[in-house]
């Protein structure tokens, strides 16, 4: 499910004008913006809005801003995040790796691999993922013995 290059290039460049309009934390050096593309070849972005006690990720924010427009994780088939002042792609956390595969699991992401730029699938980013065990459910567990 390769991008053809200038679709790859207009995903890039949704993210990265997002983040360099974006004002929000003048002090921090993680400004993050993230573009995903969905099935029908829409460009959704999210930004990352960190704050003194935490904040979500861009690739999250993304995919609840194409929750919020009427898609499902699973209508995502590739998402790209960028950094500002110019860094470019950067490439996605390991909790957001482990939500990408959970939530879209078919997804591809643009990372940055020295100087190149490349498409891999999110299993490829997570090759040995938590998985919880569909056919264990949690309340099936019973304790052994009383506390």
């Amino acid at each position: 499910m390769a991008l053809d290059k200038a679709t790859l290039e207009n995903l890039v460049t949704a993210a990265t004008q997002a983040i360099d309009k974006a004002q929000l934390q003048p002090n921090k050096n993680h400004r993050v913006a993230a573009a995903c593309l969905t099935t029908d070849g829409r460009i959704i972005i999210g930004v990352n809005v960190a704050h003194y006690t935490g904040g979500p990720c861009a690739e999250p924010v993304a995919i609840g801003a194409a929750v919020a427009l009427g898609y499902l994780p699973h209508h995502l088939t590739h998402m790209v995040a960028v950094g500002h002042n110019g860094r470019g792609v950067v490439n996605p956390c390991g909790r957001c790796r482990q939500q990408l595969l959970d939530l879209s699991p078919d997804i591809h992401v643009l990372i940055r691999n020295g100087a190149e730029v490349k498409e891999v699938s999110v299993m490829e980013l997570l090759p040995f993922p938590y998985k919880l065990e569909k056919d264990f459910p949690v309340s099936a567990v019973q304790p052994t013995e009383e506390v």
